[in-house]
Order: C-alpha cells, then sequence, then structure tokens
C-alpha cells in the first residue's frame, strides 16, 4: 500500500472558462448603446447622418462578434462537461485502467511554460499541461505537480479520452505513490 497523491474529485471549474461569456457581456453593452463605440474612436467630429450608419454597423459588427464568442464558449464548456461525464462515470464505477510502475521518459515542463509535461508508467504513455484546460490531473512539476521524475514508483489510475480534435490522451484520475 502506498500514498494517493492524486485521486478525481468531480468537474473542475477553471475560471478561463468564463472568459467567453465575460466577453460577450461587454460586448452586449455595445450592442445596447453603439454610441458608447465613439467614446473611444471620435467623441466630437461626427455627424448624425454618419452617427445612424454607424450604429447598424457597429450593432452588426457586434452582432457577429456576440454569436462567435457564445458559439465558441458554449463548444468549450460543453467539451468540459462531456469529458467530465465521461470520467466521472468511469471514476464511481470503477471502469477505469490502471497501470502500476516506475516513471520513465519523464519530460516536464519547463518554469515558463507552454509545453506538455510528459512521462510513461508501465508502458502508458501520459501528458496534460497547466495552460490547457482539462478535468482530470494535468499540474507540471514547475506548479508543484506531485510527479517529480524518474524513478518514481506510481499506480497511476486513468481514462482513455479522444476530444474533439481526434487527439489521443490517457486522463490521469488516480494516483498512488508505491513505497
Amino acid at each position: 500500500m502506498g500514498t494517493v497523491l492524486y485521486e478525481y474529485n468531480g468537474f473542475s471549474f477553471d475560471t478561463s472558462m468564463l472568459i467567453p461569456f465575460i466577453m460577450t457581456g461587454f460586448a452586449m453593452i455595445f450592442f445596447i448603446k453603439p454610441e458608447l463605440w465613439y467614446v473611444f474612436k471620435q467623441p466630437d467630429n461626427v455627424n448624425n447622418e454618419n452617427r445612424k450608419a454607424a450604429k447598424i454597423f457597429v450593432r452588426i459588427f457586434i452582432s457577429l462578434c456576440i454569436c462567435s464568442i457564445a458559439l465558441l464558449g458554449s463548444l468549450g464548456f460543453r467539451a468540459q462537461y462531456n469529458m467530465y461525464k465521461k470520467l466521472s462515470a468511469a471514476y464511481k464505477s470503477g471502469s477505469y485502467e490502471t497501470t502500476e510502475g516506475y516513471v520513465e521518459n519523464f519530460d516536464p515542463m519547463p518554469v515558463q511554460g507552454h509545453k506538455y509535461e510528459s512521462f510513461t508508467v508501465g508502458g502508458i504513455d501520459f501528458y496534460y499541461s497547466d495552460y490547457e484546460i482539462i478535468q482530470g490531473y494535468h499540474n507540471s512539476k514547475a506548479k508543484g505537480g506531485v510527479i517529480t521524475g524518474n524513478g518514481q514508483h506510481l499506480k497511476i489510475g486513468y481514462v482513455p479520452y479522444t476530444d474533439s480534435n481526434s487527439r489521443d490522451q490517457n486522463i490521469i484520475i488516480y494516483i498512488e505513490e508505491i513505497k
């Protein structure tokens, strides 16, 4: 028996998931009051004819922005929710896969980030990043993660997952260090 280092605990909410919805709200301000656009652009020298045409243009432009941002935000949130449902079902039913062995081929994410951290345990490859929103374990060594390097003896529970880009990934839902 060992020490449990990580255990999946349900939906992991990341505040960056709110960015598209905040942007949509901000865009709504200009849709409702397009004349506010002039506060930033040309406050004094705009005649009424140009102002009316500009209001129409701003409303059309902002409408397209709102629709695009809302669609992208909804798709992103839906992808996270689908991942959550799959991981939760596997975790609750115990139908996830496990592997045990020593960490090999550990390639840590640098402190400045934006690279996947990767390693192999028992012939199974894992990768993740602090900068990609996923459910399950995704904490790099540089940010205080529990996987510290080659030679660490671990038992890992994981769920094979294919994302919307047809990219296969083994999402970690359980990590136990074997003594």
